[in-house]
């Protein structure tokens, strides 16, 4: 599987935003998670995000 990862990742006012989008096999997906954490877990939410999409696609492409 070929695949790009983008990651967008900001913080303002005490909120982390973090966007992650996969393009694999010419399908995007994304996620993203807004919330009062720190820059690393925002950025693992946001891939656990991802990652439970592309194993959903994975599971109905069986």
């Amino acid at each position: 599987m070929n695949y790009t990862m983008e990651k967008t990742l900001s913080r303002n006012g005490g909120v982390t935003s973090c966007k992650i989008e996969v393009i694999a096999d010419g399908v995007v997906h994304q996620y993203e998670y807004k919330g009062s954490t720190d820059k690393k877990t925002a950025t693992r939410l946001a891939c656990k995000g991802v990652l439970s999409s592309l194993r959903l696609k994975e599971t109905q492409d069986k």
